[in-house]
């Protein structure tokens, strides 16, 4: 998210014209698949309630969750207007093994990461912050589940969450106290548009799939360490 601010540009060129050719291209196709536009919750902004569902206004403050809005979009118009088969996903924070750890890496790994470093946790604007934290299995079930249901799910959008806030300050609590870690817990100065909560309503996916998360928090951060000790070695 924050890298977005420094390269706009190439957010823009990559989230919302990628999406845009790519989306184009299948639609093109004599028989179109069914297409599965992964979005983020970035997109609702700061937020009018919590838990937050499908309908919650969209009023996205950084670039990235700017070109991730106007992805959707572009999906939604291609199926209103032809009739292409389109789902949005809104992925709340997903966390778990290979995930990216390299520059500006999600929070959580991140946090893991150096705390098997013994680095220590830095925490913007006092780690009050909440946000969701599903584990990658459980995602991954999600996107099963509607591929499953098919074509019968086009022009629907769906948020997957845990409907649980975790704040930073938590998050970054558990890390260390899991690894067994001798890291320091620091406070720095913060974002100016980082958003005070994200928190998902899930029950729409629930009730047309049967799709519920099934890994405690903790249980996916002992599962993320893991995986980190394992390729450092």
């Amino acid at each position: 998210v924050p890298e977005s601010m420094d390269d706009p540009h190439g957010y823009f060129q990559n989230n919302e014209i990628g999406t845009f050719r790519f989306a184009h291209a299948i639609a093109g196709m004599a028989n179109p698949p069914l297409l599965i536009y992964a979005s983020s919750p970035e997109v609702y902004g700061v937020p009018v309630r919590v838990p937050m569902s499908e309908d919650h206004p969209l009023h996205p403050v950084t670039v990235y969750a700017a070109t991730k809005a106007a992805s959707e979009m572009h999906c939604m118009a291609l199926h209103r207007w032809w009739g292409h088969p389109v789902v949005v996903i809104r992925n709340f924070n997903t966390f778990g093994p290979h995930q990216n750890i390299d520059g500006h890496a999600a929070v959580l790994v991140t946090f893991a990461r150096r705390a098997l470093l013994g680095e220590p946790l830095q925490l913007e604007n006092g780690g009050h912050q909440t946000r969701d934290f599903m584990f990658v299995e459980d995602a991954v079930d999600a996107y099963v589940r509607v591929i499953e249901k098919g074509k019968v799910l086009a022009g629907s959008t769906f948020n997957i969450g845990t409907g649980q806030e975790t704040s930073i300050r938590e998050v970054a609590q558990t890390v260390v106290s899991l690894s067994k870690s001798a890291s320091e817990i620091v406070d720095v100065p913060g974002r100016p548009a980082d958003l005070p909560a994200l928190c998902a309503d899930a029950s729409r996916i629930r009730a047309v799939t049967g799709w519920v998360p099934r890994t405690p928090f903790e249980d996916g951060v002992r599962r993320t360490l893991e995986w980190l000790r394992a390729i450092d070695q």
